[in-house]
């Protein structure tokens, strides 16, 4: 799954990440800043307001959790729901 992606990768260009930071910057703030907020608050209103009355509050609040870690972590989201 991973393979095909790899192939395109430019290694030699790598080296040169470190010149314009601003990429990583601007990912980094993205997943580890703003992606687990929002996925918060959107799992808190979808499974504490919205299927209130489907799930139990333990179980909302478990759901939340595994949510807000899929949120910070597209990688393992991708992979768990089979994207490829």
């Amino acid at each position: 799954m991973i393979y095909p992606m790899m192939i395109k990768v430019d290694f030699q260009s790598i080296k040169n990440v470190g010149k314009n930071p601003k990429g990583l910057f601007v990912t980094w703030i993205t997943n580890w800043l703003i992606k687990p907020f929002t996925m918060y608050g959107i799992s808190s209103l979808f499974f504490f307001v919205l299927f209130k009355t489907f799930i139990t509050p333990d179980l909302a609040t478990q759901y939340l959790a595994g949510a807000v870690l899929l949120g910070a972590a597209p990688c393992t989201a991708m992979y768990l729901c089979g994207v490829p």
